[in-house]
């Protein structure tokens, strides 16, 4: 019997201590679900909401203590009384007080969840400022197709949730409103239902995607007037559909546009900030043409708006001079001026001015020229940087970030990480499915990339199949972690072509900025591991040690 009795003694003690274990590799999943709740509460703060999130707040503070968690449970208690506070008072949230305090909780059991997760069980979201996933609610006309597509997101940092009737939906959406919403009507034919998707975005505006067998202009027309914003086809490409929920998400400049102005009315001056200020745009005065050329070295203004009448000089003339720096022609500059001489007006332009708008100021018409200056410049801006296929830096831009994040460090006295990524046997994708197929490979990993990564990393299509990726404040080990990860679920995408499905992988090396390495000389040690990957069988990632040549 005692025999007996330890035996059971120690089986239970193994099966406390794998679901300890599995406890700790659910933590991620778990606070990643509270962000997102905690963050869905600026739409509404539903009561339902909050009483749901308190309660798996709760709940991780309870499953913390079982499994000896002491520093999750802690965090996650003190979180649950904030909610706890919130539900008392709701009106507590507008203030500034509260709501410090919940950031603070929820930095405290981040932290927590960061120490205790096994370092095997980490990914891409332990780097601080990884992009939270996406919430996507997805309607489903045909549950086995709808159910893949669920899946496939994820690999793309969307977190979808099915939903089967209209019902539901239209009171998930009312609790908490997602990101975006799909309609996959699945392979009979059927329509959009413009009265369900009227009611949703009655109660929340959300970009509508419909997937739908139907190529036809009835049923493309019959989704535009029911609100659709975005419409694919069966079979449905994976990557289409990320693309188009990318671009309605996640919009390429999310900086707010910045306005120099130059005028020397004290009075004029103010009611130009007044209206730019109105419409979100920061702006500042400057009177004295002789400070133009020092505050746009400073301010780095995306546009101009130019008084033609300036003491000392006029305004073309200020603009002339403005265009002789090679670093300020393309900035945009739109001339504010009571002349009315056409002739004198086109002059102006001629000295390199973009548009003229004439005083009296015409408020509305001022914001839409010059957001619509801005948009289209910033837009230009990117089609000169950035890599017409992916959307990623180009080389020589990726290059220029580089050496700024490389100067950045060294400064601080801070680690950073660079990484090569080339894409494996792709001369192999390209000869068996063709060159179309391997674009969309290429498309896929850089999507890939922008969405398990942060905000601050630089990534670049570095040239054909091969990417590189800054990783500031970042040491080589957690570089090499997160790049494994994304590797791994990189290996699972499933290609689909005529000629049958395909897979691909892809290797990796990581260099990090030692005291004495020039920026050369990392992406050189990234390149070397690179190539080790490629000697050691591909598929993997590899580390640059210090000194010439070492690879870890």
């Amino acid at each position: 019997m005692p025999e007996l009795a330890v035996a059971a003694a120690a089986e239970l003690a193994a099966q406390l201590a794998d679901l300890a274990t599995e406890f700790q590799r659910s933590l991620p999943a778990r606070l990643a679900e509270i962000e997102l709740a905690l963050a869905g509460l600026g739409n509404g703060r539903d009561e339902q909401a909050l009483v749901e999130l308190r309660g798996a707040v709760h709940r991780l503070a309870g499953a913390a203590g079982t499994f000896s968690q002491v520093a999750v449970g802690d965090a996650a208690r003190r979180l649950a009384e904030l909610l706890q506070q919130l539900l008392r008072a709701p009106s507590a949230a507008r203030g500034g007080d509260l709501r410090a305090a919940l950031q603070g909780a929820l930095a405290n059991l981040r932290a927590a969840v960061a120490a205790a997760v096994p370092a095997v069980a980490r990914t891409a979201v332990e780097l601080p400022g990884a992009p939270a996933p996406r919430r996507i609610f997805l309607i489903d006309g045909d549950t086995p197709p709808a159910a893949e597509i669920a899946e496939r997101l994820t690999h793309y940092g969307y977190q979808a949730r099915l939903f089967a009737t209209p019902d539901e939906i239209v009171d998930a959406v009312r609790r908490m409103p997602p990101d975006a919403l799909v309609f996959d009507l699945g392979s009979a034919g059927e329509l959009l239902d413009g009265t369900l998707v009227a009611r949703l975005r009655a109660l929340a505006p959300l970009p509508v995607l419909v997937v739908s067998a139907r190529t036809d202009i009835d049923a493309r027309l019959h989704a535009l007037r029911a609100g659709c914003d975005a419409y694919l086809t069966r079979p449905l490409d994976i990557a289409a559909l990320v693309e188009r929920l990318d671009d309605l998400l996640h919009k390429t400049d999310h900086r707010p546009a910045r306005v120099l102005v130059v005028e020397d009315d004290p009075i004029t001056a103010r009611a130009l900030l007044a209206i730019l200020g109105s419409a979100g745009i920061l702006a500042e005065v400057v009177g004295d043409p002789g400070q133009v050329l020092p505050r746009m070295q400073e301010t780095l203004p995306d546009l101009i708006v130019m008084e033609m009448q300036l003491p000392g000089c006029r305004g073309d003339e200020l603009v002339a001079v403005i265009r002789q720096v090679d670093a300020w022609q393309g900035v945009p500059i739109v001339y504010l001026s009571v002349e009315i001489d056409r002739d004198r007006q086109l002059l102006a332009l001629e000295q390199g001015g973009d548009d003229f708008l004439a005083k009296p100021i015409d408020p509305e018409r001022l914001v839409r020229v010059v957001g619509a200056r801005i948009e289209r410049a910033r837009r230009l801006r990117s089609l000169m940087t950035r890599d017409s296929l992916t959307g990623l830096l180009n080389h020589a831009r990726f290059m220029e970030q580089f050496e700024i994040e490389a100067t950045r460090a060294r400064r601080a006295g801070a680690p950073m990480s660079v990484a090569m990524i080339d894409i494996d046997h792709f001369k192999a994708v390209n000869d068996n499915h063709g060159h179309a197929a391997g674009d969309v490979v290429i498309k896929s990993l850089a999507r890939l990339l922008q969405q398990r990564l942060r905000q601050v990393d630089v990534i670049g299509r570095y040239g054909g199949e091969e990417f590189a990726v800054v990783f500031p404040e970042t040491p080589r080990d957690a570089a090499r972690c997160v790049l494994e990860e994304i590797g791994r679920v990189f290996a699972t995408l499933c290609f689909r072509r005529p000629e049958g499905n395909f897979t691909v992988s892809f290797s990796a090396g990581v260099a990090s900025l030692e005291e004495n390495d020039e920026p050369r000389q990392l992406i050189e040690a990234a390149d070397r591991a690179l190539y080790e990957a490629k000697r050691l069988g591909r598929q993997r990632v590899e580390v640059a040690t210090a000194g010439p040549g070492g690879v870890a």
